[in-house]
């Protein structure tokens, strides 16, 4: 109890001692406030200690999802955690290989990856559906997709399951993207085309083509030297990498989407104080991966201008059928491995045929 200081000089033992009773007959609540009328800060959630990530990509640091998805969630997370998670990025493969990005993460050697699922052929079976050729019309509709067939089979998500899922989201449409050669049916014999996963190769190859891996940082040169006749890539690479200063021609059919992860050590996430991981788990997710999408899709409408471009231009969209029968064989393999293997390709492909309307 507080020293109590009479304000009468005079006052009696009497007086004096009936205030004490009165004290001691209150209400209970033995709760003071700071004597300097500041706000008691009992209550205030801490935060816990300062901790500094990194976050490591293969990618230019001026790509659009580093400027439009990162900076700005990096800024969030820092305003979210009171300043205590401090997240630096390290681009243009400075501290991870494209091929390396998940496996560094999962192993602890960076803490916070992003790169596509292509780059690591066989680690993402079930991921790969997405990619299954004239599917999707827009990175956010896949994306959408994506986070269904995630959030709805645990297989789905066993897959991402030695690290924490900060972002799973796919870049925009792409196209087949060639150096002199028109291509306006499914045949690509006597081409060697670079292919971002296996199960696009096995779409090139069914069409009588070469498929070759090969990170999107490599396929200027690879073009330019003519080790390539040309790609499949998001039309949005195109522009980010300056392709078009080495390829002229493009069959537009939407013939793909590539998935992307942005994937944190599970280590480091279990590392932080749950208060911090509360703030980013608030910044993560579905609608955090959308982020992602719409920049891959807002970059197709405002950066993408095969005019400009110069490009010789193949549209098949209104022709697709004999492109869809020509790689149909991909599909059922596709279904076929996955089963052997104990995995539900059926299931998640007949799924995602609803999801999309097919």
């Amino acid at each position: 109890m507080r020293r109590l200081t009479s304000r009468w000089g005079g006052a009696t033992a009497a007086a004096m001692a009936a205030m004490l009773i009165l004290a001691a007959c209150g209400d209970g609540d033995d709760t003071a406030a700071p004597e300097d009328g500041t706000e008691d800060p009992a209550g205030a959630e801490d935060m816990g200690d300062p901790v500094t990530l990194n976050l490591a990509h293969p990618f230019p640091a001026e790509h659009h999802i580093q400027v439009n998805m990162l900076e700005p969630w990096i800024e969030e997370v820092a305003a979210a955690t009171d300043g205590t998670v401090t997240i630096e990025t390290h681009p243009a493969g400075a501290l991870t290989a494209p091929e390396d990005a998940y496996e560094n993460a999962a192993a602890g050697a960076i803490d916070i990856g992003w790169a596509l699922n292509g780059y690591t052929p066989g680690r993402f079976p079930l991921t790969d559906v997405v990619e299954m050729p004239f599917t999707f019309e827009s990175a956010t509709q896949a994306t959408d997709a994506l986070w269904g067939l995630y959030e709805e089979f645990p297989e789905f998500q066993e897959e991402y399951g030695d690290v924490k899922v900060l972002a799973l989201y796919t870049h925009d449409v792409g196209n087949l993207y060639t150096v002199g050669n028109e291509i306006t049916e499914p045949d690509l014999s006597g081409l060697t085309l670079r292919a971002p996963s296996p199960t696009l190769t096995a779409v090139i190859e069914a069409m009588g083509g070469a498929g070759v891996g090969m990170p999107a940082p490599e396929l200027y040169d690879s073009l330019d030297r003519g080790v390539i006749d040309g790609l499949m890539i998001g039309d949005t690479g195109v522009n980010s990498f300056a392709l078009y200063e080495v390829v002229d021609h493009v069959t537009v059919g939407n013939f793909f989407v590539g998935a992307e992860f942005i994937v944190m050590n599970q280590g480091a996430w279990d590392s932080l104080s749950s208060a911090q991981q509360d703030a980013i788990d608030g910044l993560i997710g579905r609608e955090w991966s959308q982020v992602g999408a719409e920049s891959y899709d807002r970059g197709n409408q405002e950066d993408v201008d095969f005019e400009e471009w110069g490009f010789m231009v193949t549209d098949v969209r209104d022709d697709i059928e004999p492109w869809r029968e020509a790689v149909q064989p991909v599909i059922d393999d596709w279904i076929a491995e996955r089963e052997a293997d104990g995995l539900p390709g059926q299931a998640i492909y007949d799924r995602l045929q609803e999801i999309v309307g097919n």
